[in-house]
């Protein structure tokens, strides 16, 4: 029998954490969580989401010991340019698949890869969407960001900046005295043999 499609049935402030026993009591079912959801703290030292205001489109599944998260996350952001400190935005449109699961209390030390952790005690185990939510976010947020890509700064007469497609120009060779010519020509070992030792 194919997984059963049915919204989550919490209410609004819990929407994103959701209870591994409820879960796994119905593990046919697919529970999706389509919603506008808004995320506190959404922001690196360069860029932010407005209001951590992000849209979801996920499915959470039950598979064997497991649970998978799976699907579309889509939000905003702003910063400042990094050359003329005008604001910038932009808009995030990712795709993700993250599997959850619990340590087997035989192997503590086990290897769990890139899979997040249930969170609670065992018995009252709690699946953390947030978490995958805001990792995948905070990820794709601009390092440095810039309004344009030939961007040329706030004063670029008085203070030019390079861009990617410019050649940087080379300061110029400074001019040899002609009188030190000579000792061009002249090659000084590296390695210098040591003086004979005195008997």
């Amino acid at each position: 029998m194919p997984p059963v499609n049915t919204p989550v049935d919490q209410p609004a402030d819990n929407i994103l954490v959701l209870s591994l026993a409820s879960l796994r009591r119905r593990s046919d079912v697919v529970r999706r969580i389509q919603r506008t959801a808004c995320l506190d703290d959404l922001a690196t030292s360069v860029a932010h989401v407005p209001q951590g205001e992000v849209q979801l489109d996920l499915s959470v599944e039950v598979r064997g010991l497991d649970v998978v998260v799976s699907g579309q996350i889509e939000t905003q952001w702003q910063a400042e340019c990094r050359r003329c400190l005008e604001e910038v935005t932009g808009k995030i449109k990712l795709s993700v698949t993250e599997v959850f699961r619990s340590v087997n209390p035989e192997a503590p030390d086990q290897d769990l890869g890139d899979t997040f952790l249930f969170d609670g005690t065992p018995g009252d185990e709690m699946v953390s969407v947030e978490a995958v939510v805001r990792d995948a976010v905070l990820l794709a947020l601009p390092l440095a960001p810039l309004c344009q890509e030939n961007c040329q700064g706030p004063a670029p007469e008085r203070f030019p900046a390079h861009t990617e497609n410019e050649p940087i120009e080379q300061e110029a060779a400074p001019l040899k005295d002609p009188r030190w010519a000579a000792l061009d020509g002249l090659r000084i070992d590296d390695e210098i043999s040591p003086p004979d030792s005195v008997v």
